[in-house]
């Protein structure tokens, strides 16, 4: 026979491992059944941006697409973000488009595609010096979850043009050096 303090931390055990097991289950539900976004952007124009580059035109227009998609399983609603762009010395973004977007919903695995244009003056040449230019994009997209809870995830993107090729790429992470 077990005795009555046995079975009364017995039966206290059970219980504590039947909440643990809910909560475990419900945290695991909500970690399966969200959205999960990611962005890319792709470069449209990157022979026009060449040439404009290697002759020192007077405008530099660059053409891209940015791209967010839902690789979860459930829609990401109210999705928002916003770009501010580093602009050259001795220049102005005189056309640009695509600085934010209205909040939508992108559902599971779906995508979509932000097409920017920005054309930027080049004052006699001096943001194509040694033929090179470069800009980069920052922002942030917030969206929320099905469950209602909000997450935000950092924008940043380098666009770089010489006379024989145009790339953009996600910024490089800082580098952090600690003293020895």
């Amino acid at each position: 026979m077990i005795p009555n303090w046995a079975a009364v931390s017995i039966s206290t055990i059970s219980a504590l491992i039947s909440t643990l097991t809910y909560c475990n289950s419900k945290y695991a539900a909500r970690l399966s059944q969200r959205a999960y976004l990611s962005h890319d952007a792709e470069l449209y124009n990157r022979q026009e941006l060449v040439k404009s580059v290697a002759s020192d035109a007077p405008v530099i227009r660059v053409f891209f697409g940015f791209k967010v998609t839902n690789f979860g399983n459930t829609p990401a609603k109210g999705l928002l973000y916003t770009f501010t762009y580093d602009v050259p010395p001795h220049t102005r973004v005189f056309l640009g488009e695509g600085t934010s977007i209205r909040r939508l919903d992108i559902a599971p695995k779906q995508s979509r595609t932000l097409e920017v244009t920005l054309n930027y003056t080049n004052d006699g040449g001096a943001n194509t010096a040694n033929h090179f230019f470069k800009t980069t994009l920052k922002g942030e997209m917030s969206y929320q979850d099905v469950w209602g809870k909000s997450e935000t995830t950092p924008i940043c993107y380098v666009i770089v043009a010489n006379a024989t090729d145009a790339r953009i790429a996600n910024c490089p992470a800082p580098i952090s050096v600690s003293a020895p």
